[in-house]
């Protein structure tokens, strides 16, 4: 075998060993990438569009925005700190429960942040996926499950007709406590006859509750902390603290 055609099998073998190697850095990287895809991070930014949003989407732009709320509180429910951005009125369907530490919701018309046009979060009378396993009823809503700090910005919350045999009566279920800031918007109630409440906690979970340039309906009046009478001030009950004395 001449020199040349021994150069020829080690340039050949070094372009193999090359490939392969080449192949298995990329397999690497592909798996490190899907690995810090899936896993929860400190801090989750997404987008809901109601109109043009899809669920299957990542939710992390405007272009891929999920379509439901829903879908934002699941896809972050393991985040510690949850940033959600609504391009239109949404409706929740589902009953989730969440363990993040911090949720912010704010109004917005794209990726101005000057710009926060009110937008408006409705829940179902009835969830999707109630009954539970024990054969509780509750509405649509969100189940608070670690000690959460909350704010929003531009939203208005619409309390449900929810029919007075519904078992759970809270929209948001309080199980370790929240601070809730709200920064212009408002708390409106389709029925003032209804049975629902907006805050609730379980057992002792204490909540504060700020709010600033916050109308609030004379319908929603005795539905926004459980326990707290209409026009009642909600500092005079154990637990409660707030800015707003009658609520």
């Amino acid at each position: 075998m001449s020199l040349t055609e021994d150069i020829a099998q080690l340039v050949a073998r070094t372009n193999t060993l090359l490939a392969a190697f080449e192949a298995k850095e990329a397999a690497i990287n592909a798996a490190v990438q899907a690995a810090v895809n899936t896993a929860a991070s400190n801090r989750r930014d997404v987008w809901v569009d109601p109109v043009k949003g899809n669920d299957a989407n990542t939710g992390l732009a405007p272009a891929t925005a999920f379509l439901t709320l829903d879908r934002a509180i699941e896809a972050t429910a393991h985040a510690s700190a949850v940033f959600i951005n609504l391009l239109g009125d949404v409706t929740m369907r589902k009953r989730i429960t969440t363990y993040s530490t911090v949720i912010s919701i704010q109004g917005m018309d794209g990726v101005n942040e000057l710009n926060r046009p009110l937008r408006k979060i409705s829940f179902a009378p009835l969830a999707s996926n109630s009954p539970n396993a024990y054969s509780n009823t509750f509405s649509a809503g969100i189940e608070m499950a670690s000690r959460l700090g909350m704010r929003t910005e531009a939203i208005q919350f619409v309390i449900p007709d929810m029919p007075s045999t519904t078992t759970t009566r809270n929209i948001f279920g309080i199980h370790f406590g929240m601070t809730l800031t709200m920064r212009t918007g408002g708390i409106y109630c389709d029925n003032a006859a209804t049975v629902a409440v907006l805050f609730s906690p379980w057992f002792m979970g204490p909540i504060d509750l700020w709010l600033s340039d916050v109308t609030i309906g004379t319908n929603a009046r005795g539905h926004i902390l459980d326990g707290v009478a209409a026009n009642a001030d909600p500092n005079a009950t154990k637990f409660f603290r707030s800015n707003v004395t009658a609520l």
